[in-house]
């Protein structure tokens, strides 16, 4: 008897022992919420703590080492709002490899195949031609910038004649061969008839070549507008001169100084200050008789613009009033030069301003002007300088010597310009003054 309750007692054990077991595994099983969730659906809270407890791994596709290439496909299924923006954006990518093209591709043949890579993928056309007129006007927005580099003359300099309006200008706007090699393209590109479809504007060849970094990067409308406003100033101001000379009549000189100032109103409308400031230092009247006017004083470019900022601002009103300084009264003539050599002081260093007011000496125009027949150098301009300067105050001393007579005095005056043309003479033949 006891055995057998000892037997059923074991049983029983074993029995409650494996549901115990059961039990836990099913508890603790890492499928219990998803066991639970299919009983009972999880409440907010209860979904995010199973989703922090037991994230669902991550399936990461093997990396190819030969990927192929990406295939653009466009659907006719309108795209969810939320992402119609970046399907417009990303649609018409048809570059292999995902290059970006810019206008420097334009001439390659990789370029023709990313046209018809747009027009294969179903882009309209009209974008594809939007898109091709973009890339080539950027292509020579960028070789007209390094043509104006390339060509930009010393602006600075008193050799470097850059024209003035009222003056036919010897020079020609952009090179004609850019206009051929951009109607060149549109043709490769767009077919033999796209002018009869597509009013595309030419870049001008007008009579000014606006060159330097600033003007030279002036997109296409701004310059082809630019160009008509110095074609007007030209026209202008050569019919004036011929009903002046057809009339037998002088010029006034605040007419030209009034047509002059039309021109810098019209271009101010295109323009920024910049550009206009870097117009006026190569093309305008002032600027033209300032490089005359600094012959010898050897500017750099830096101080020419800080001296023409100072006068043009005075010399402009003085002009559109009276015609320019020459019209002014001997009074009024001094007080003109008087701010003037006050603005330019402002400007320059105290060395340099010394060697502006000499430059304005008429003795040193002098030493200048025969220095430039003979062939000679800066070493020479100085030497006959200083011989003006000596002559001439001996000049004085003699004419006020009242010790002396009149007779006594014509001969010493013979006498001194008798030794200054021997000591002229020695500058002139002296190998070291050449050039």
């Amino acid at each position: 008897m006891n055995t057998v309750v000892m037997r059923v007692r074991t049983v029983w054990i074993g029995f409650v022992a494996l549901n115990l077991a059961w039990a836990s595994a099913v508890y603790f099983s890492p499928r219990r919420e998803v066991l639970v969730a299919a009983v009972k659906p999880a409440g907010p809270a209860v979904a995010v703590a199973v989703a922090k407890t037991n994230p669902i791994p991550e399936v990461t596709a093997p990396k190819l080492t030969n990927p192929p290439p990406v295939v653009v496909v466009v659907t006719n299924s309108a795209p969810r709002p939320e992402t119609a923006a970046t399907t417009r954006t990303n649609q018409w990518q048809a570059a292999p490899g995902g290059k970006k093209f810019t206008g420097q591709d334009v001439p390659s043949e990789a370029y023709l195949q990313y046209v018809a890579n747009l027009r294969a993928v179903g882009c309209p056309e009209e974008r594809v031609r939007h898109i091709i007129v973009a890339d080539v006007n950027e292509l020579f927005d960028k070789k007209r910038l390094q043509d104006a580099i390339t060509n930009d003359l010393p602006w600075w300099r008193a050799e470097s004649y850059m024209g003035t309006f009222g003056v036919v200008i010897p020079q020609t706007g952009v090179p004609n061969h850019f206009e051929e090699e951009r109607r060149a393209l549109f043709t490769r590109l767009l077919g033999a008839n796209w002018d009869e479809t597509m009013k595309i504007p030419p870049l001008s060849s007008g009579g000014v070549r606006l060159t330097g970094p600033v003007l030279g990067a002036l997109n296409a409308e701004a310059y082809n507008t630019a160009q008509e406003v110095c074609a007007r100033s030209m026209e202008r101001h050569q019919s004036y001169y011929m009903a002046q000379i057809n009339g037998g009549q002088p010029m006034d000189t605040v007419e030209l100084a009034r047509m002059r100032n039309q021109t810098r109103t019209d271009l101010a409308k295109i323009f920024t200050p910049e550009e206009m400031e870097e117009f006026l230092l190569r093309y305008s009247h002032n600027s033209q008789q300032l490089r005359q006017n600094l012959r010898g004083f050897e500017a750099t470019p830096e101080e020419f613009r800080k001296i023409f900022r100072a006068i043009d601002l005075i010399d402009h009103p003085v002009q559109m009033n009276y015609g320019g300084p020459e019209a002014l009264s001997p009074k009024q003539r001094e007080e003109h030069e008087r701010q003037r050599d006050q603005a330019v002081q402002e400007m320059l260093p105290a060395g340099r301003y010394q060697a502006y007011l000499q430059m304005k000496d008429p003795l040193y125009r002098q030493a200048q002007t025969m220095a430039q027949q003979y062939g000679m150098n800066a070493k020479a301009v100085t030497s006959l300088y200083q011989l003006n300067q000596s002559q001439q105050q001996r000049q004085q001393a003699i004419a006020a010597n009242g010790a002396l007579t009149a007779e006594q005095k014509s001969q010493a005056m013979q006498a001194l310009m008798h030794e200054q043309q021997q000591s002229m003479q020695r500058i002139l033949t002296d190998v070291n003054y050449r050039r």
